[in-house]
């Protein structure tokens, strides 16, 4: 199987791991289209791309977020991540969203410059992004890039 088909079987598979409770009248895949997450800043730590082991921040917008994350090592190793996204199913439990991202990495001889989508899955503090980039730079090919980590909710309204 392909890389990208990975990643495809990935996201539908998690897309699939979505429960949540319902409000008088609708459906639970109407109760989760219209939640949002409310107004939050998220601090977290992750393994994964950019930086090996990256610290990360956000803000999200009720439905709307972004978020930066990366570490550095000195001149060895280096990287930062953006990422821009919408989230489209919510529950008590569970955020998926979609967006894009971007960022730069270098280590040691190599540098890479990459944009491309990506999915957000956030189950309580514990969060998964996947997705596939584009860029130049030492690695010009379509490349995976993925983040594993936890985020910590502060300052909900």
């Amino acid at each position: 199987m392909t890389r990208s088909r990975h990643l495809a079987f990935v996201l539908i598979v998690l897309l699939g791991i979505s429960t949540g409770g319902r409000a008088q009248g609708q459906s639970g895949l109407e109760t989760q289209l219209n939640a949002g997450t409310g107004r939050h800043t998220e601090l977290g730590i992750n393994v994964g791309t950019p930086g090996g082991i990256n610290l990360s921040i956000g803000q999200w917008f009720d439905r709307w977020g972004i978020r930066a994350s990366g570490m550095t090592y000195g001149s060895k190793m280096r990287g930062i991540q953006g990422f821009a996204g919408y989230e489209f199913l919510n529950d008590s439990e569970h955020r998926h969203a979609i967006g894009l991202a971007v960022g730069t990495w270098d280590y040691q001889n190599n540098s890479w410059t990459y944009a491309g989508p990506a999915y957000d899955l956030s189950i309580g503090g514990f969060f998964m992004e996947f997705g596939i980039a584009w860029g130049h730079g030492t690695y010009a090919a379509n490349q995976v890039i993925w983040q594993i980590g936890y985020v910590y909710r502060l300052f909900d309204k």
